[in-house]
């Protein structure tokens, strides 16, 4: 049953996922820390034994790890330790430029309203075919 659980969320969050995962991996980049497409790491099996597995440096399929869903990782090698707070919140300013993005173009409203916040996304100017043109 948990596998048919992992898989449909892999199909809903997927993308946004994706997103979140290249955003770590930009901010990987942009501080010039080392991202290998394999590595090995060390792993503990339920029995307490260590053992090396290789893995893959940027992965967005889910698996799991004893009682929690992973939905991806990134794994990235700083030079420099101040890197990881960089690497860390680099998807809350990705959300934030495309959040700005979307409100500029009118896709997406936010309005906080008496303390109640509500979201409008206006798909009808987005699906239009006069924005094809």
């Amino acid at each position: 049953m948990i596998y048919i659980k992992v898989f449909s969320e892999f199909i809903f969050y997927f993308m946004g996922t994706f997103l979140h995962e290249a955003a770590h991996w930009v901010g990987a980049k942009l501080t010039l820390s080392r991202t290998p497409l394999f590595t090995t790491i060390e792993e503990t099996d339920s029995n307490g034994n260590k053992f090396n597995k290789k893995v893959l440096g940027f992965k967005v399929i889910p698996s799991i790890k004893e009682d929690r869903i992973v939905y991806g990782h990134v794994i990235a090698y700083p030079i420099y330790k101040i890197a990881y707070i960089i690497i860390a919140v680099a998807p809350l300013v990705w959300f934030y430029v495309l959040y700005l993005i979307l409100n500029n173009y009118g896709f997406l409203n936010l309005d906080i309203d008496k303390g109640f916040l509500s979201v409008q996304f206006d798909y009808y100017d987005f699906f239009s075919l006069n924005n094809l043109l």
